[in-house]
C-alpha cells in the first residue's frame, strides 16, 4: 500500500512538472507584430534579416539553423493574395500532393489553408490566404514549411500560433 502511494505521489509530482513547464514555455513566447498583424511565436525563433521578394510589407522567422531550419513563417501583406496562393499551388504541386484544402478562421478573417506535403525533400507545406482582412483592401499569404519529419510535433504549436493572430484592421 505504501508503495502505491509513494508511485501515485511521485506520478502526480511529474505530471504537475509538465505542465508547469508547459505554462511557463507559453510565458516565454514572444509577440510580434509587423504589418498590422499581431501574434506570438516560441522563444528559440528568429527572424530573417532579408526580404524573400514575396511582398514591399514581408516579413519571416524560422526556428533551427538559419542554412537548414526546422520550421519557416513567411507573412505577406498585400492585394489579391488568393492570387498569389493560386500561383504557389499550381507551382509547388510539381513534387508536392495536396493533402488538406480547407477554409480555417485565423484571427478574425476567413482564410483558405491549403496543405502539401513533398515526400522526397521530406517537408510540408501549407499555404494560407485571406482576401481584404485591412481596411484598404489588403489580405494576407502565409507560407509556413516544415522540414523533416516534425511535422505531427509540430502541429500544437502551430495551432497555437495561427491561434495567437489579430489584425490590426486600420492600418
Amino acid at each position: 500500500m505504501k508503495r502505491l502511494f509513494l508511485l501515485t505521489v511521485v506520478a502526480v509530482f511529474l505530471v504537475s512538472i509538465a505542465f508547469i513547464s508547459v505554462a511557463w514555455a507559453e510565458e516565454d513566447w514572444q509577440t510580434i507584430t509587423a504589418h498590422g498583424i499581431s501574434f506570438s511565436l516560441p522563444p528559440d525563433w528568429q527572424q530573417l534579416e532579408e526580404n524573400l521578394g514575396f511582398s514591399e510589407k514581408e516579413s519571416a522567422w524560422y526556428s533551427g539553423d538559419v542554412s537548414k531550419p526546422d520550421q519557416f513563417l513567411i507573412l505577406a501583406r498585400g492585394e489579391n493574395v488568393a492570387t498569389f496562393l493560386q500561383m504557389f499551388i499550381e507551382t509547388e504541386t510539381e513534387d508536392s500532393e495536396i493533402v488538406e484544402d480547407i477554409s480555417k478562421s485565423i484571427g478574425d478573417a476567413e482564410f483558405r489553408m491549403v496543405t502539401m506535403e513533398n515526400s522526397q525533400d521530406d517537408e510540408t507545406i501549407i499555404f494560407a490566404a485571406a482576401d481584404k482582412v485591412f481596411n484598404n483592401g489588403d489580405g494576407i499569404f502565409m507560407n509556413i514549411t516544415i522540414f523533416g519529419s516534425t511535422s505531427e510535433e509540430f502541429q500544437p504549436i502551430l495551432e497555437k500560433i495561427l491561434d495567437s493572430f489579430s489584425f490590426n484592421v486600420e492600418e
